[in-house]
């Protein structure tokens, strides 16, 4: 060690207070210490939303429903992705659905005069 390192019992520190490099760590914050906060706090978040839960919600959407739109706001995903390459070949589709139906004995049930035609066209490219 140079002279301008200190020692002391778990740390080697420069005169700065910096750790020197390659000086053996220090035990650290004890297991479980940093994660007793967060447990403790959703333990009390549970108990009194079992006590208010349901009238607090409906106290805040009358009293104050631009915080109420924030809530549910928050509970949304920020982001959703929808793979529509499933439905590009609805006719192939239709046509296999059919067939199933006519091997297995199952006619689908269409209410007369409910039913709808619909040419569907999908380029591509898209």
């Amino acid at each position: 060690m140079s002279a301008n390192v200190t020692t002391t019992s778990t740390t080697e520190r420069d005169t700065a207070g910096r750790f020197v490099i390659g000086a053996k760590p220090g035990p650290g914050r004890p297991k479980g210490a940093r994660s007793k906060l967060g447990e403790q706090f959703l333990e009390d978040l549970a108990a009194t939303w079992q006590t208010h839960g349901k009238r607090a919600l409906e106290q805040c959407a009358v009293s104050s429903p631009e915080q109420f739109c924030r809530i549910v706001a928050g509970l949304l995903p920020a982001k959703a992705e929808l793979d529509v390459s499933l439905f590009a070949d609805v006719e192939n589709f239709a046509q296999a659905f059919e067939l199933a139906a006519k091997t297995i004995g199952a006619t689908p049930r269409i209410p007369k005069g409910r039913l709808i035609e619909l040419e569907a066209k999908f380029d591509a490219d898209q």
